[in-house]
């Protein structure tokens, strides 16, 4: 499908999103290449094999990292904006997700969303403490231990998450909204977003930008609204 055009919006949360970057000395002989990347989820062939596989609405799914073990009645459905911190111009996507999604699954999301492998650690910093890959020596809880509603608590509501401790992709995660789901919708969704986040391994935000000035943004300005979602719900394996 055709690049959805980029949406521009302001920064109301003040994140502090839109901060200049020094001239980064020492960047010489780093390129980047933006273009055609693997397609998202492709790091761990969609959610199945111990990774959120399943999610119905209202329904419990099994014990399988982020599945949902909501009762009859419906989980609510969280939109959350994600920043990621640092980028300028800002880089941001945006989801629907069911509140009883662990974090767990919600590591899967985020993945899909900007496009990372998911081949370095991470971790969720929270209110109830730290949830990531489980790491003993890190002090890190597993992130199947807790879900969105637990961390989440109301509107406006914000966590942090850190993806690739060398390169440190921090992520600013806000609750703009919480509702009931709505009738056939698949969730979650990707229903929103601005630029294509930067590829993995190129040295974090500093170097990254320092590459954009250096050889232009061609391509960096490309966010596809319709194939992010695709291949979110393609990684999501719903029963029929």
């Amino acid at each position: 499908p055709a690049p959805r055009p980029a949406q521009a919006e302001p920064d109301p949360a003040g994140f502090g999103l839109d901060l200049a970057f020094p001239d980064f000395p020492g960047a010489a002989g780093i390129e980047i290449f933006i273009g055609a990347q693997a397609g998202p989820g492709a790091f761990h062939g969609g959610f199945a094999g111990g990774h959120p596989s399943v999610y119905r609405t209202g329904r419990g799914t099994g014990d399988a990292p982020g599945a949902a073990h909501a009762p009859e009645a419906a989980t609510r459905i969280y939109r959350l904006r994600i920043d990621l911190k640092g980028a300028k111009p800002p880089i941001w996507r945006r989801v629907e997700v069911p509140g009883d999604l662990t974090l767990a699954g919600l590591h899967e999301v985020i993945q899909t969303v900007f496009e990372w492998e998911g081949c370095h650690l991470h971790v969720f910093e929270t209110a109830l403490g730290e949830f990531g890959d489980g790491e003993a020596a890190l002090g890190h809880r597993h992130d199947d231990e807790v879900t969105i509603d637990q961390v989440l608590q109301g509107e406006r509501a914000k966590l942090r998450y850190v993806y690739d401790y060398g390169d440190y992709w921090e992520h600013v995660i806000r609750v703009e909204s919480v509702k009931e789901p709505d009738p056939g919708t698949i969730y979650p969704q990707c229903i929103g977003g601005r630029r294509a986040a930067p590829p993995e391994d190129c040295g974090g935000m500093v170097r990254y930008q320092e590459s954009l000035r250096r050889h232009g943004d061609a391509g960096a300005d490309v966010f596809d609204l319709a194939e992010l979602d695709r291949r979110l719900h393609d990684g999501w394996h719903h029963p029929s």
